[in-house]
């Protein structure tokens, strides 16, 4: 499949009806209270163009200006120029300033601004040795005015041989200047400071990576790094050559570059918010949620406090390569129009997730959506670390009780929840999806059958993903039989008569043994619809009695997997596949010699395989008030078409069209042609396919990707039709009680009998309390 870098246009506009709280119908509000302010945003370009021949590298907010690097190779000189990029964000003007140098193997790795508005750059010269084969790299600083022209230099090799004979990656990410010119240089775990002279002043060395490097409202350089607890900010004190003051951040996850202000407050992102830390106590708040804005904050490198009432933030969609700028202005709510607000669910948030709720957002002009999480990591105490089962159950808790109680919200994601469909179904929570279906103009027939089976509980639709991907195990025919699908009990006599030398999988240990028919095999034992489990079974002492035959401890010799297939040492391999080039490299980890079945997972129905969504998976909530909204924001999300040129298009798509025109895309061969339409030919006279290369492997094994077959997609199709099951999250505290029971059968405390008739007793009390 071809696949190119999507340009993003961005213009100067302000998204009106961004960040409104509220309910346009005030008689069914959900007591949404709106606030008095709302932080609107504003797109704008810096006015940069891309080089056609080079690329652009954004290096953060620094006293007031946003850096960046301009390089581009010129076709006519045969050298490469580089533009230091100065954006000012109180007055929006933008500074090119050029380096010009006669070395083409230099190039500018870092940049600040100093306070007086000069640049500071860190220029790295790397040279080849073809006596040696070996590369050696030189560092030095310069100094610029804000005209751009040089005024000074530091030679960095003395510092630098000192620092590459301490590490094999010394590299100097980040550089930072004080207000008397010393010159500070950010490596993988220690800081060094430089007297203007060249000579080293002192160094600072932390236990973990530093994360970033910048300078105090005073003048005075910080460093960003992980501590005992945490993040952490170290300022550097020079009369001490060692870190003074020190602020732990806790659990604050900072996204890229950021500043403190002027009230002694730390600005900060964490992927779902901007968040102000007091750096006198200690204690972080909200400011406002990035989704509010309607931004993924995922894709937010970091944010930038202007002043009171106005943010600056820069983003990436790394999925993409879209990248812009945005202002935050703080708005009189009353300003900005009105929404309808349907409230999502979800455990956490996530990059899909977020990205699914703001292309909602920007598309509607009446109603939006507001994300419900219930994990909070920036509120995590010592004690929910030590206790991160308890803290999951809590939330998990907590989030259940909402959506069976009277303020329900109008939809939960599937996908990032520790509750299962089955177990919402069972209480009644959730709405039927094809009434929807049929009212948008689709049926059941117009998905792929394997995935409307698979998610189908009792005869009923609630809702299916838009992409998805087949878990499902292979192994060597001879042993198992040429078929798909088999029973625990067809396993179990498998692994009792293995060939010598051979092992069940190639992580086999007692406890990974039974925590896998557990997982893929849950609904054989749990039935959470009816609250009912057979723990006492003698299907589940027989995998009880079978782990005892396991080592307590992997054996795992680091050779390749394919390696040890073909050797005859490891029977089944766990097969996750994505895409028709993973069907390929699945077949070549056998090698010639040994014919594979997709045989499956032992115990599950059908084929033995199971579903997994890409991408976000959700429901409606049979409580919502707005069904019809949330069933167009779902079933957008099940019917996504199939987009060659687009990197977001992981995993199988479920409309049966969509499918078919992925796998023409991907089995379709065109080959490379020059500018003037000519094949260009391999050294033996062949045409090149555009489609197919690459490779995969590890020492001693690998395989060349080759253009995908129809041999391939029939594979594909037999696996999807086949499949009945779907691998869905597990309740996280049955899990855990049943595993803690096992211990005691493992250690020999206990038998096969008294352990499945205790896990039976406390599974069967957790459903009823829950059901």
């Amino acid at each position: 499949m071809k696949k190119k870098l999507l340009a993003f246009a961005l213009s100067l506009i302000m998204v009106a009806g961004l960040a409104a709280c509220g309910n346009g119908n005030t008689e069914e509000t959900k007591n949404v209270e709106r606030p008095a302010y709302v932080y609107v945003p504003e797109y704008f370009d810096w006015g940069v163009e891309e080089p056609e021949n080079g690329y652009i590298n954004t290096y953060g907010v620094v006293n007031g200006y946003m850096l960046g690097i301009k390089s581009e190779w010129s076709n006519e000189t045969h050298q490469q120029s580089e533009n230091i990029l100065k954006y000012s964000l109180v007055d929006g003007t933008l500074e090119e300033i050029p380096y010009i140098s006669d070395n083409s193997n230099e190039y500018i790795n870092a940049v600040t601004v100093q306070q007086e508005g000069g640049i500071a750059a860190c220029v790295q010269e790397y040279i080849w040795d073809e006596k040696t084969r070996e590369g050696q790299a030189f560092y030095r600083v310069i100094f610029m005015d804000a005209a751009g022209q040089v005024t000074g230099e530091i030679d960095l090799a003395d510092i630098y041989a000192e620092m590459a004979q301490k590490s094999d990656y010394a590299y100097i990410n980040n550089i930072a200047v004080d207000s008397d010119q010393v010159v500070y240089l950010q490596f993988e775990q220690e800081i060094v400071a430089v007297n203007p002279d060249g000579s080293k002043l002192f160094s600072v060395e932390t236990d973990n990576w530093i994360q970033n490097m910048g300078n105090m409202n005073d003048g005075s350089v910080y460093a960003v790094y992980y501590g005992q607890n945490g993040s952490e900010i170290g300022v550097i004190d020079k009369n001490a050559k060692a870190f003074g003051t020190k602020y732990e951040l806790g659990n604050n996850n900072l996204n890229g570059f950021f500043n403190i202000a002027e009230d002694n407050m730390l600005y900060f992102s964490d992927s779902t918010s901007v968040r102000k830390l007091d750096l006198t106590t200690g204690k972080s708040e909200e400011v406002f949620q990035w989704l509010s804005v309607d931004m993924n904050g995922q894709y937010v490198d970091g944010v930038n406090y202007l002043d009171e009432k106005t943010f600056f933030a820069h983003y990436r969609d790394w999925s993409s390569d879209e990248e812009g700028f945005v202002k935050l202005v703080k708005t009189d709510s009353s300003l900005v129009p009105e929404k309808t607000i349907l409230t999502l669910a979800a455990l956490s948030s996530d990059s899909n997730i977020q990205a699914d709720v703001v292309a909602f957002n920007k598309a509607n002009t009446e109603y939006r959506i507001e994300l419900k999480t219930y994990l909070d990591y920036n509120t995590m105490t010592e004690a929910d670390y030590q206790n991160y089962e308890q803290f999951l159950s809590d939330a998990t808790t907590r989030m259940l009780n909402d959506i069976t109680g009277k303020d329900a919200p109008d939809m939960i994601s599937l996908s990032n929840s520790n509750i299962s469909m089955a177990t919402l179904a069972s209480k009644g929570a959730l709405e039927e999806i094809t009434p929807y279906l049929e009212k948008a103009g689709y049926s059941e027939e117009d998905f792929v059958a394997g995935v409307v089976n698979s998610y189908k509980l009792d005869g009923k639709l609630y809702t299916m993903p838009g992409r998805f991907a087949i878990q499902t195990t292979m192994a060597d025919s001879a042993i198992v039989g040429d078929k798909e699908g088999w029973t625990l009990q067809e396993a179990l006599e498998v692994i009792k008569n293995l060939p010598e030398g051979m092992s069940f999988s190639e992580y086999d240990t007692q406890e990974y043994f039974i925590q896998k028919c557990l997982i893929y095999g849950y609904t054989n034992f749990i039935d959470e619809q009816n609250a009912s489990c057979n723990f006492d079974s003698e299907e589940f002492k027989a995998i009880l009695e079978m782990a005892k035959t396991f080592p307590t401890e992997s054996d795992y010799s680091g050779e390749a997997t394919p390696i040890l297939i073909q050797n005859g040492e490891v029977l089944t391999m766990d097969a996750g596949i994505s895409s028709l080039e993973e069907v390929q490299v699945c077949l070549a980890y056998f090698g010639d010699k040994i014919t594979p079945t997709f045989i499956g997972y032992p115990g599950v129905s059908g084929n033995g395989a199971l579903l997994s969504s890409y991408g976000s998976t959700y429901a409606i909530c049979s409580k919502s008030d707005y069904k019809d909204i949330a069933a167009e924001f779902i079933i957008e999300k099940m019917t996504q078409p199939y987009e060659p040129e687009d990197y977001r298009n992981w995993g199988f798509p479920s409309l049966k069209k969509e499918l078919d025109a992925y796998i023409t895309d991907q089995i379709t061969v065109e080959y490379i042609k020059d500018e003037n339409g000519e094949l260009i030919l391999d050294e033996e006279g062949n045409p090149i396919p555009e489609n197919g290369g690459g490779s995969i492997g590890w020492e001693g094994w690998m395989y060349e990707y080759r253009p995908c077959t129809q041999e391939d997609a029939d594979i594909l199709l037999e696996l999807v039709d086949g499949i009945e099951g779907v691998y869905t999250n597990s309740d996280s505290t049955i899990f855990s009680m049943i595993m803690e029971e096992v211990s005691y059968f493992l250690s020999g405390a206990k038998t096969a009998d008294e352990v499945a008739a205790l896990i039976q007793n406390r599974i069967s009390l957790y459903l009823m309390q829950n059901s």
